[in-house]
């Protein structure tokens, strides 16, 4: 199900349809005004309510009956899930589906007395809760939705792109922004006249390098030609992806993908990823490190499927196999 059964197709849209994160606005009578394909995906809908002017309810009804919602009194869990929707008032909630996603979802009040809600997958970070509780979806600014047609359309879009903690920028062909978010502005730190729609990608390119993003630069020329190198770089509209650490220590992944009209970029704070991953690469050292000196044979297999996941090197002489039912195993050279 594509986008253009519910809004008509432009360049907007079709930015929206490029985030990684679910998104979906619906009116003061929870009818749906937008949804985009990747909540489409995320919450495994079929056709029949992928479309605009779908009431919510029947989606919550549906997932009951299928058992979206797990064990339990269907009429109760359709009540508490319509309860999350009270006038005025944000909510949050974590949700694992049947089929192992975890997601996240958040709803924020529109001033038209709607909800704008995202749905991002947590998946791997509740993996991780023990890391990253403090990784939660920043919600930005809720917005006026006028009942002019035309104005609530674009009141709905500017509520879709403030709703996200990705970062989000639009440049045109003309390499001249079209459209960004506050996130944007605040993750790369740009002053408030950088934002403004038609600003050339070269003057923040050039914001960068003055203040040192790009490595020092001790002359004029040689900033010059750096912000020429990155612009005739953009100008070839390749899609790409890569993390870049800023002077203030944060980690920011990149990801520009080209659209018809121009390119978005989407950036995503992963400091705290980062710095999991690092510690979970230094514990695991650090156990192999105990294993090849202990004078113990000792394996390690997961409990679930019995596969091995470290052994030491006494262990492997032995021909020893963890017994796929235990987490550690140990062989002595006494052992007999």
């Amino acid at each position: 199900m594509t986008i253009e059964t519910i809004a008509e197709p432009n360049l907007d849209y079709e930015l929206i349809n490029m985030f990684d994160v679910g998104m979906a606005v619906v009116d003061l009578k929870l009818d749906i005004l937008f949804i985009n394909n990747k909540a489409i995906d995320m919450l495994g809908l079929p056709d029949a309510f992928c479309k605009k002017g779908v009431n919510f309810r029947e989606i919550i009804t549906w997932h009951a009956q299928v058992g979206e919602y797990g064990p339990g009194d269907k009429d109760q869990q359709i009540l508490e899930r319509l309860n999350y929707f009270v006038p005025g008032k944000s909510y949050k909630i974590v949700r694992k589906r049947p089929n192992g996603t975890v997601l996240q979802i958040v709803g924020n009040p529109t001033t038209s007395g709607g909800f704008a809600i995202t749905y991002s997958d947590i998946t791997h970070l509740e993996e991780a809760k023990d890391y990253l509780q403090s990784l939660n979806l920043e919600l930005v600014e809720q917005v006026k939705v006028k009942n002019d047609a035309l104005e609530q359309e674009n009141n709905i879009r500017n509520v879709v792109m403030e709703n996200t903690h990705h970062g989000i920028s639009l440049f045109d062909r003309d390499l001249k922004l079209v459209i960004c978010n506050k996130r944007f502005t605040s993750l790369l730190d740009f002053p408030e006249n950088l934002s403004k729609p038609g600003t050339p990608i070269e003057d923040l390119f050039r914001y960068n390098a003055e203040r040192g993003e790009y490595g020092p630069m001790p002359s004029e020329e040689l900033l010059v030609q750096s912000v020429e190198q990155r612009v005739n770089l953009a100008k070839k509209f390749e899609a790409h992806k890569f993390r870049r650490e800023t002077p203030s220590g944060r980690t920011l992944e990149v990801i520009g993908t080209p659209v018809e009209g121009g390119f978005v970029t989407n950036y995503t704070d992963v400091t705290d990823l980062v710095a999991l991953q690092k510690s979970e690469r230094e514990t695991s050292d650090k156990l192999s490190g105990f294993l090849e000196t202990s004078p113990v044979g000792v394996g390690i297999s997961r409990i679930d499927d019995g596969k091995i996941w470290l052994f030491s090197a006494l262990l492997s002489r032995k021909r020893c196999r963890p017994p796929s039912n235990l987490l550690i195993c140990m062989v002595s050279d006494n052992f007999t």
